[in-house]
């Protein structure tokens, strides 16, 4: 695949180019998502910058930093980069958390105790 991607006319930062070889621009990009979302049948709000958010919060999800982040998404600050580690350590300390829960215990046990009583 980097093979081809680096044969490409335009250059190795872009990968998807418009049926005249050029990169597209970004709103004739969003334009051609709304029509391949219209094609699939996908009837939700799809955007081009909803996919771009997915990734940023994917990449740090899985322990990307806002450095890096930054350069895979071109973000010349971390100010919007902050939003997705934010959000992927919120998740993370939920999910953490939930571990340390006892009521999950302390339900099976009350379960049992019910179950036995009938």
């Amino acid at each position: 695949m980097k093979a081809a991607i680096d044969a490409t006319p335009t250059g190795d930062e872009t990968f998807l180019i418009t049926e005249h070889l050029k990169p597209y621009s970004a709103d004739a990009f969003s334009n051609h998502v709304l029509g391949w979302r219209k094609s699939a049948g996908i009837t939700d709000k799809v955007c081009a910058h909803g996919m771009r958010k997915t990734v940023g919060i994917d990449l740090a999800e899985n322990g990307a930093t806002e450095y890096e982040l930054m350069a895979a998404l071109g973000h010349t600050t971390p100010k919007v980069t902050e939003v997705y580690t934010r959000l992927a350590n919120r998740k993370k300390l939920s999910l953490q958390a939930a571990t340390k829960s006892t009521l999950t215990g302390i339900q099976h046990d009350q379960n049992t105790k019910e179950m036995s009583n009938e």
